[in-house]
């Protein structure tokens, strides 16, 4: 067994054996405890304690070693730097030596990792320790934590000077300087520049690297003032990427360079304003070579990708077009290639479409896109069928104009029976939606029976692979339906016995849910006469799709709620809500939580929507569910959600119409008043609340008469002797009375002379109430008015 496989070193013995290291003057005692601490497991003990128990002499004997050591072997001073490194490294960690040392040790620590640095070193040892400084430099900069004495001025004296590897070390250090020194490297802006540019036009390799990750940090730093001053050292540092490329050894060079550029143009694009023509002249020649490595390639169109739209905008439209455009239909068709570069391609591509519709010559890109879809290598057919479906959408003027050539490249593209290229053909159904929206129905009329049965081809197909397809296709569908309107009727057959047999199989939430709308936008373009004898299977459908959603499908649920809405409005009276109100009640009665609210406030809001949809159309039949409905509804005027209010408070009127509907037919006259009032009594003192919280001092006066008509009725109610036939005023009418004058007082409060009216009208109403037919019930509630007023 080896001599680290075990230790003999007992714990008691440590303290004094790690004395007896760091008071040693023996150097060479040092050197062989250095040599041997990686075979002995007892050394390797004791260092942990060392570092564990007294980390600052331990710095103090490995920084000595390191400077004054005779003898000192190259393996030695490494050794003594990287264990240096350890121990100092991640100075910001709460749990480092560095945050937990005094100021006077902090101040220790520095001058001697300045002297090592001022000292002769390897190459290795200098990258080390410049390494350490810089964690050290950035944590005091950043954290205020004082200044560390002739570090910065020995940082640019290397920079400007000495040997080469000392300067590409003072570049590193460069690397990680905080941005809060911005203010303080203004001073030297003339010598960086002038260091940056030699490094651009006569350095290689790994210098010519850092130089351009330090402008770009550089930049960074800089306030936009001062891009002038660096902004001629652009190209230069765009031309060292190429020059990298020249050098098949440093493409890697290039490749990181391009991914600094990256950052660069996220951060700072303005900073290339005065050369955007240039660079992406550049890009272009390194993403067209076809010597290089792919990932070069595309880090050099990821690079252009970076810039906002309004750069983008102010590249010459050659470039852009033809050029750029070009090399992103290449890399579309890369689509079998596993680094997903294709991805870049296809999404740069729908930005410049979007950007610049107005300059593509679309016939000329229809012949391009028709060239594509005839190759014989299914990829280019892949290219194609993605370039028409992006454009399609950037372009719709454009498209439209050209409808004849698109639909006869869809119709091409969508029969193509290659796989990966019926996968691409969902951008060009998407055409279909977009051409739709542009057209009318005379215009659709010849192409209408074509176009409908290659969609249904499509929506039958039992490949799983095709489910992102279908779904693009029940979207062009019922695009097709609204434009077509009533020559729909004429494919409704065949449409909806597709739908029907699709939506119980379908697996895809995204099936679902456009199979969902296409069969209510179908059942709308046909209207109800023709739709009706399919409606019960219909509904059992989506009830049943209802039944088996997970608690987490919300968009679903949300587009279910939409169906239910267009097929009542379709339906009308025919429509019999009773299956879908115990789900539609849970729905409007979601408790929300932090993690899906706004999902779940979808839902909710839908559903609420939806049961004030049903109290219009349904007046006379919905006395069934007013209870069930006004105790979800009412508390929700109140709401935090403004939509969800608005609805909540739309439905009162609704709910108090359907409840007189049903006490005049359904219920006889000792029964009506105290079920009024009890309906009165849930929802009166709410809108008041409502009132007080929601409409603050923003109501005008047409909108303060319109708030009182709830109120008004409950007056006409008392006028008209709707009240109890007691002979006295009893407590829940107290409490109605109560309410009805807390409300006045509150518009007399908030709008002064606004209220004047209704003020008005209200006495109206106390004076009629007093009138010398009037009973003394009626009598007495005028007192208690009186008597409450504040």
């Amino acid at each position: 067994m080896s001599a680290r496989g075990s230790s003999s070193v007992m714990a008691d013995e440590l303290p004094q054996k790690a004395l007896q290291l760091l008071n040693s003057p023996d150097y060479y005692f040092i050197q062989k405890f250095l040599t041997d601490m990686e075979e002995s497991q007892d050394k390797m003990t004791l260092y942990e304690y060392c570092v564990e128990n007294h980390p600052y002499e331990l710095f103090l004997k490995l920084s000595e070693h390191l400077l004054h050591s005779p003898g000192n072997t190259l393996e030695i001073k490494s050794k003594c730097a990287d264990l240096i490194h350890s121990l100092l490294d991640s100075p910001s960690d709460s749990c480092s030596i560095w945050r937990s040392s005094t100021d006077i040790v902090k101040d220790q620590l520095k001058s001697r990792i300045l002297d090592i640095l001022e000292g002769d070193n390897p190459v290795n040892v200098c990258e080390l320790m410049w390494k350490t400084a810089s964690q050290i430099f950035s944590c005091i900069i950043a954290e205020k934590q004082g200044e560390w004495q002739g570090m910065l001025r020995f940082f640019f004296d290397s920079l400007f000077s000495g040997p080469l590897y000392i300067q590409d070390c003072a570049l590193s250090f460069f690397l990680d300087l905080p941005k809060c020194m911005g203010n303080e490297l203004r001073h030297y802006f003339p010598q960086l520049k002038s260091t940056l540019s030699e490094k651009f036009y006569q350095s290689e390799g790994m210098s010519k690297f850092l130089a351009l990750c330090a402008l770009v940090n550089l930049v960074q730093h800089m306030s936009i003032d001062y891009y002038s001053q660096f902004s001629d050292l652009l190209l230069p540092m765009i031309n060292g990427v190429s020059h990298f490329l020249g050098n098949k050894d440093e493409e890697p060079h290039a490749q990181e360079s391009l991914k600094k550029l990256v950052e660069l143009v996220v951060t700072e694009p303005s900073f290339f304003n005065s050369h955007l023509d240039q660079v992406f002249t550049a890009l272009i020649k390194i993403s067209k070579d076809e010597s290089l490595e792919e990932e070069t390639r595309c880090l050099a169109v990821e690079v252009m990708y970076a810039f906002d739209d309004n750069s983008i905008k102010k590249v010459r439209k050659g470039i852009v077009l033809a050029d750029l455009g070009d090399e992103l239909i290449r890399m579309v068709s890369c689509i079998p290639h596993k680094s997903g570069n294709y991805l870049v391609g296809e999404k740069f591509l729908h930005r410049i479409a979007i950007l610049q519709s107005a300059e593509f010559h679309i016939p000329a890109v229809l012949e391009q896109i028709a060239r594509l879809t005839t190759s014989l290598n299914w990829r280019d057919r892949y290219a194609g069928a993605t370039f028409i479906g992006l454009i399609t959408e950037g372009c719709g003027k454009g498209i439209s104009d050209n409808r004849g050539g698109v639909v006869k490249l869809v119709f091409k593209l969508i029969a193509d029976s290659e796989n990966n290229v019926c996968f691409a053909t969902a951008h060009t159904v998407c055409t279909i939606s977009t051409l739709c929206k542009s057209c009318s129905s005379s215009y659709l009329a010849p192409h209408l029976q074509i176009i409908v049965n290659a969609l249904l081809e499509i929506i039958k197909s039992q490949s799983s692979e095709i489910e992102l397809l279908q779904a693009h296709s029940l979207e062009a569908l019922a695009s097709v339906a609204r434009t077509s309107k009533d020559l729909f009727c004429t494919f409704y057959e065949s449409v909806i016995t597709s739908l029907k047999e699709l939506l119980p199989k379908a697996t895809s939430n995204s099936v679902k849910g456009n199979a969902v709308e296409c069969i209510w936008t179908v059942a709308v373009v046909v209207g109800k006469d023709i739709f009706k004898k399919d409606a019960n299977e219909v509904k059992d459908i989506l009830l049943n799709i209802g039944r088996n959603l997970r608690e987490d499908d919300h968009s679903l649920k949300v587009t279910l709620l939409q169906a239910w809405e267009q097929l009542i409005i379709c339906l009308g009276y025919d429509f019999c809500p009773d299956d879908l109100m115990p789900g539609l009640l849970r729905a409007a009665s979601l408790d929300l939580n932090n993690a899906t609210e706004h999902d779940m406030l979808r839902v909710k809001l839908r559903a609420c929507e939806l049961l004030l949809c049903l109290t219009s159309p349904f007046n006379n039949e919905f006395h069934k569910w007013i209870d069930m409905v006004s105790d979800i509804l009412v508390p929700l005027v109140t709401f935090r959600d403004k939509d969800i209010r608005k609805v909540a408070i739309s439905a009162m009127p609704e709910l108090l119409i359907s409840a007189k509907h049903f006490i005049e037919t359904k219920l006889d006259p000792p029964s009506r008043n105290s079920y009024l009032k009890r309906l009165l009594l849930q929802i009166v003192p709410s809108l008041v609340e409502a009132l007080e919280k929601s409409a603050g001092k923003c109501l005008d006066k047409e909108k303060i008469l319109r708030t009182a008509n709830v109120v008004e009725k409950v007056l006409k109610a008392t006028l008209d002797d709707q009240f109890s036939e007691e002979e006295n005023v009893t407590e829940q009418e107290k409490h109605i009375v109560d309410e009805i004058v807390n409300y006045y007082h509150k518009l007399v409060k908030i709008y002064d002379e606004s209220s004047w009216t209704i003020i008005i009208r209200f006495m109206e109403y106390q004076i009629a109430l007093m009138r010398n037919a009037a009973t003394e019930k009626q009598k007495q509630i005028v007192r208690l008015t009186f008597k409450n007023e504040p």
